[in-house]
């Protein structure tokens, strides 16, 4: 068809359109991040304008009827801008003939600036330019995602031609990809233009799940842009994707007949990220370009790094969530003791979430969230699943921190009722205390609350053998024997054998040993034993 120009040529056309693009990708780039060659653009736009504003008001030789040379029709005549005589002329400022020369003859040379600068180091060129954030990859994504569908169209298109049926079925979804590409431009969709009929099936599907890797990976990065910035995993998938992309349009015979200019932006950025990162990205070398036939490898590592992540977040989630309730519920005991029976079985929970979470019973936070209380523990509390290990991990940091002689003093409390019973009994006595890691100050406060003579604190470790308490247990000075159970292994049952052997009063201790619930165990289980009437 003519269209009123005799002798176009429609490949002309389309390099044209692609020149066009790439022109405009260019100038976009490079008027972002420098001003003088910006302003120098602007100008030649402002002189374009005028020039055509003239020559739509001057009639050029040869045309009638208000017609131009090339057969297009002139704008009406009020949609011109007239001029009288005592109108002053708009002052247009005029580009030097010199530099216009200079910024035609070097388009693509690299020396598009008629100004002679010094070269810049690749790394500090790279902090110069304005960095888009990872935010702003989602469109890129969304572009790459159509490309893959216009991809998946084209095997269709293929199978409809190779079944004779022409190009009616994909026209309905040749329209919609159109529409699509039209609400995020520039969106050029190379792979519905009707001159790529020479590429093969197969080619096309491998495109598309080039296409579609690339896009995935976008994707995570936009999700994760933490995990992003902490690992160089993603980037380096990253390159790898877009590498594909461009050696499977070249596999195919695509480029160099196209340009992508999602791909080159997705280069682009791998470049200069990985300059910004110190990150080396082998598939950034036009040697060095990903093999597309291994797409599905590179999804499934794309899905699994986006996998991995993802897990990673919820375990850190439910670990903080875990944290969070424990030091709440904490701080409820202090202000809400009538409902502390709640409050501890919550601090329970939380300590239980943190580990399945996947953390160790040595882990840091979790050991120091638990420190303040870890005296006051009642004996229900040590039954939950894992917080036993986690108890022996609380007990060595309160031993340590215990043994630098900086620990503040500990907070007097009136004694109990019970506490003052008991001190009764126990005055001026020896207590043997087995389990736990002896603590100099927690030791000194149960000697003073109880008046005793002394507290002989035995060290112990799961399945560690009794002989070395029998000595401190046969003494005759020793009143009573109190074996901490949330650390006995089966063996220390024998414990209570060897008290009854030398005649001493046996006591379990299942939860914390602050002195209050020491005397009340001694009260639920040896009140009788020790003189002290019935409970």
């Amino acid at each position: 068809m003519d269209n009123g120009h005799a002798g176009t040529d429609v490949s002309q056309v389309s390099v044209n359109i692609e020149f066009i693009a790439d022109l405009e990708a260019y100038l976009r780039k490079r008027t972002r991040r420098d001003p003088e060659f910006a302003a120098l653009v602007s100008s030649i736009g402002r002189w374009l304008t005028r020039l055509v504003a003239e020559a739509a008001v001057e009639p050029t030789e040869g045309s009638a009827n208000g017609a131009d040379a090339d057969g297009l029709a002139a704008p009406p005549a009020e949609a011109v801008a007239t001029h009288t005589p005592d109108a002053a002329p708009t002052p247009v400022e005029t580009v030097p003939p010199e530099k216009l020369r200079a910024l035609l003859d070097g388009f693509g040379s690299g020396k598009v600036s008629p100004q002679v600068r010094p070269p810049v180091a690749p790394a500090k060129a790279v902090a110069a330019a304005a960095r888009r954030t990872v935010a702003e990859l989602e469109v890129y994504a969304r572009r790459l995602e159509l490309k893959a569908d216009a991809c998946a169209w084209a095997v269709r298109r293929y199978d409809a031609d190779a079944a004779g049926e022409g190009f009616a079925p994909a026209k309905a979804e040749y329209d919609a990809l159109r529409a699509r590409a039209d609400t995020m431009q520039p969106c050029y969709l190379w792979m519905i233009h009707k001159d790529t009929l020479f590429i093969a099936r197969d080619d096309w599907e491998r495109l598309e799940a080039c296409y579609r890797a690339c896009a995935e990976a976008l994707r995570c990065i936009v999700d994760y842009p933490e995990e992003y910035e902490r690992s160089a995993d993603l980037l380096r998938l990253l390159g790898e994707a877009q590498s594909a992309i461009r050696a499977a349009m070249s596999a195919c015979g695509a480029h160099p007949v196209w340009n992508d200019l999602d791909q080159q932006f997705v280069f682009d950025w791998c470049r200069d990220e990985g300059a910004r990162r110190q990150v080396f990205n082998e598939f950034l070398a036009l040697n060095r370009l990903a093999d597309p036939s291994l797409h599905a490898g590179l999804r499934a590592r794309i899905a699994n790094a986006r996998r991995e992540i993802a897990d990673a977040r919820e375990t850190r989630r439910k670990r903080r969530r875990g944290l969070n309730t424990i030091r709440y519920h904490i701080g409820q005991l202090r202000d809400d003791a009538e409902h502390a029976a709640h409050h501890w079985q919550r601090i329970a929970e939380g300590a239980a979430e943190v580990l399945a979470s996947g953390a160790a019973p040595s882990d840091t936070e979790l050991v120091s969230a638990l420190a303040p209380v870890a005296d006051d523990l009642p004996a229900e509390f040590v039954e939950h699943d894992g917080l036993r290990a986690v108890l022996r991990h609380v007990d060595d940091q309160l031993a340590a921190a215990d043994r630098q002689d900086g620990e503040a003093a500990a907070e007097r409390r009136e004694p109990t009722p019970e506490i003052l019973r008991v001190r009764e009994a126990l005055r001026g006595t020896t207590v043997v205390l087995i389990g736990g890691n002896p603590r100099r100050h927690a030791a000194e406060t149960i000697e003073r609350e109880f008046e005793l003579a002394k507290l002989d604190w035995l060290d112990s470790r799961e399945h560690a053998s009794i002989a070395p308490f029998e000595s401190s247990i046969a003494r005759r000075e020793t009143r009573l024997v109190i074996v901490m159970i949330r650390w006995s292994s089966h063996s220390f049952e024998e414990v209570q054998e060897m008290c009854e052997r030398y005649g001493k009063v046996y006591v379990r201790l299942p939860g914390g040993y602050n002195p209050a619930q020491i005397a009340h165990q001694i009260l639920e289980q040896a009140s009788a034993q020790l003189g002290l009437g019935s409970r």
